[in-house]
């Protein structure tokens, strides 16, 4: 959310005003907070269904799980994007209304925007984009690997598959000729190294094999000096030196991380449009000095949690406790 605020120039005289190293650190790195987002859905996913048994049945109300607990509250977000750019529309006639056809809509629907070449309604929805990407993929190979296991012992097909799929996120970075727009590949390694993350803590892999997949990707971000995968790398061998330790359940339990940590979807979907509204509008009270910049980021960045708390109660929560309601077999 603040990178996105120093992204839109919105805070310009207050960016300029501070040192380098603080408006990298404040305005200029949040982006790196998508590589953290990636290596923790994998560690959650894996945690979720890595251990379970996955049959068609199973992929089936996964997918439905996963669909009422994403969808509708993403459903929603499209609609309250759109609902403010028609509200800008009618304030700033210059601009005009962004033409929504249906078919980007409905390819926005089933999070195909980007692989069909449709411009996004709202950007940061790439991510969400991909994290289902690696969501069905995931399922899908635990699935054909319980498929060809002589019985429930046998992690040979298991090893074998993930071992592709780590080859594969290691390689695909490296050849962009092989990148096609809007699809997960070239950043999969993320989701799986908190996959491997999980999977070695709780002793389904060797520390030696996750130690060895983390010393590639090493070598990719020699070749490609890519933040990404560095902040990909930091983020999982963290994430398993604190599960080591045994602090990942007691660590960040302060009321306002778990509070924060509740309703970040809710603020993942909604910042952005309310971010650029609550600006416009404070645009008018506030001159562009670098104190009145710092008091109007502080008042978005307020507005936008307790918009996010709002819409988690009244379409987040809900969606939750449907999909909930659905058994796992």
């Amino acid at each position: 959310m603040i990178f996105h605020i120093g992204e839109g120039r919105h805070v310009a005289a207050l960016q300029s005003a501070l040192p380098t190293w603080l408006n990298l650190a404040l305005f200029e790195s949040g982006h790196l907070g998508v590589p953290i987002f990636f290596v923790l859905s994998g560690f959650v996913i894996a945690l979720s269904i890595g251990r379970d048994r996955v049959t068609a049945r199973y992929g089936a109300r996964f997918a439905l799980r996963r669909a009422i607990r994403l969808d509708l509250p993403y459903w929603a977000s499209i609609a309250i994007t759109l609902a403010f750019a028609a509200v800008k529309a009618h304030l700033r006639p210059g601009t005009g209304l962004p033409i929504t056809t249906t078919p980007q809509l409905l390819a926005h629907l089933v999070y195909l925007q980007d692989f069909l070449g449709y411009r996004s309604i709202n950007t940061v929805y790439w991510t969400l984009c991909y994290e289902i990407q690696f969501y069905l993929m995931f399922c899908m190979l635990l699935g054909v690997a319980h498929a060809c296991r002589r019985d429930a012992n046998d992690r040979r097909p298991q090893a074998i598959l993930f071992t592709l799929a780590a080859i594969t996120s290691v390689v695909w970075p490296l050849l962009p000729a092989l990148h096609v727009r809007g699809l997960a590949l070239p950043n999969w390694h993320g989701f799986l190294l908190g996959a491997f993350v999980f999977w070695t803590l709780s002793g389904v892999m060797r520390a030696r094999w996750f130690a060895l997949y983390a010393l590639a990707l090493t070598g990719v971000f020699a070749r490609t000096h890519d933040a990404f995968t560095m902040a990909c790398l930091i983020m999982a061998v963290i994430l398993l030196l604190v599960g080591r330790a045994g602090h990942l359940t007691d660590w960040l339990r302060t009321h306002t991380l778990q509070w924060l940590g509740k309703v970040s979807y809710s603020l993942y979907l909604l910042h952005l449009p309310i971010t650029g509204a609550a600006f416009f509008a404070l645009d008018k009270v506030f001159a562009h000095t670098p104190v009145q910049n710092g008091m109007a980021a502080l008042i978005v960045i307020t507005l936008n949690c307790l918009a996010a708390w709002l819409f988690w109660r009244t379409v987040e929560r809900p969606s939750s406790a449907l999909a909930k309601r659905i058994r796992k077999a």
